[in-house]
């Protein structure tokens, strides 16, 4: 099934698949979300939303009588109204066949200078549609021009040649006309018309139905193929290998491997000296305050913070140096790998 939407000026089309099944969107002309269309028990269900109400009936323009409905199945070949309660845009569905049903009629512009359209029965070809006027159509053969029209005699039902509103127009080979679900191709003396209801009526002094011949059933079984040789063997070029047989010698510069890095490691009296320098001088310090605290010159509470700071520089004399020596060697093994 496909869904056509009218809008204003604008065409849209839908399709849905086959498979009655799943959640799809009908989308308005700006590809934003309009209606929602899900499968349920088989069926094809419309169902308004919070801005965009469906009805059954034609919508005039006072929108707050309208008679809107909150869900409805879909049926092919019939037509469904839909409004938008805020910005009151009003919207046209058409439900068509994924695969139509067209009527091939052929008209002779030599005898014949126009034909309509409509629901009269004066008509040429007779549309049983509720969007169609009296005599909404005519195909008019141009004698000056040599060209075809196509005119729309009623305003209240727009007319989309090409998928583009149009009220009178020439026609081209392959174009295109859509008018209150009814689809029609012209190809110049032929006029495909759709007729899914199988109801259309054309005037036959007019029209004639182009008649599709069928092939015959004839039976291939007994039929040899025959090989067909466009060329002679003697035309057919191909060009042979061409081998080389002098060799040329080449000398490629290698270069060596890259040879490992030797590691130097400091001696151990380089990294202690200066410690060891500014031990001594402490030393020297921490002695002189211990002298004094025991010839009774000063108390321990007097000279506690120069002994404090005589043990800390001789353990930090000892163990900087050892941790700093530990930690380059775990870096350098790490390094590697």
């Amino acid at each position: 099934m496909k869904i056509v939407v009218e809008s204003g000026k604008n065409l849209i089309k839908t399709s849905l698949p086959e498979n009655i099944a799943g959640n799809y969107w009908i989308i308005d002309s700006n590809y934003k979300n309009l209606l929602n269309v899900s499968g349920e028990n088989g069926k094809w269900i419309i169902k308004s939303n919070a801005d965009i109400k469906i009805s059954n009936n034609i919508l005039n323009d006072d929108l707050n009588n309208a008679d809107f409905i909150e869900s409805d199945v879909l049926d092919i070949n019939r037509i469904y109204y839909a409004a938008n309660t805020v910005t009151k845009e009003k919207y046209i569905l058409y439900t068509l066949p994924s695969y139509e049903n067209f009527e091939n009629l052929i008209f002779d512009y030599s005898k014949i200078s126009n034909i309509t359209i409509g629901v009269d029965n004066s008509c040429d070809i007779v549309v049983k549609n509720l969007l169609f006027a009296q005599k909404q159509l005519t195909i008019e053969y141009d004698k000056q021009t040599g060209g075809i029209i196509v005119k729309n005699l009623s305003d209240k039902y727009n007319l989309f040649i090409n998928n583009t509103i149009c009220n009178q127009s020439y026609l081209t080979r392959g174009d295109l006309l859509f008018i209150s679900g009814i689809y029609i191709y012209f190809f110049g003396t032929l006029l495909l018309v759709g007729n899914n209801r199988e109801d259309l009526v054309f005037n036959s002094s007019k029209l004639s139905k182009r008649v599709m011949y069928e092939n015959p059933n004839i039976d291939y079984s007994n039929v040899v193929d025959r090989e067909i040789s466009f060329f002679d063997k003697t035309k057919y070029f191909q060009r042979p290998p061409r081998f080389k047989r002098q060799i040329e010698n080449k000398i490629f510069n290698i270069d060596p491997p890259t040879q490992k890095e030797r590691q130097e490691e400091m001696p151990l009296i380089f990294t202690i000296a200066p410690m060891l320098t500014m031990g001594m001088m402490s030393m020297v310090s921490g002695v002189t305050a211990l002298q004094k605290v025991l010839s009774g010159e000063s108390t321990v509470k007097e000279q506690f913070s120069s002994l404090l700071m005589c043990g800390c520089m001789l353990i930090s004399m000892i163990l900087f140096p050892l941790v700093q020596k530990f930690y380059t060697k775990h870096k350098k093994i790490k390094d590697c790998f």
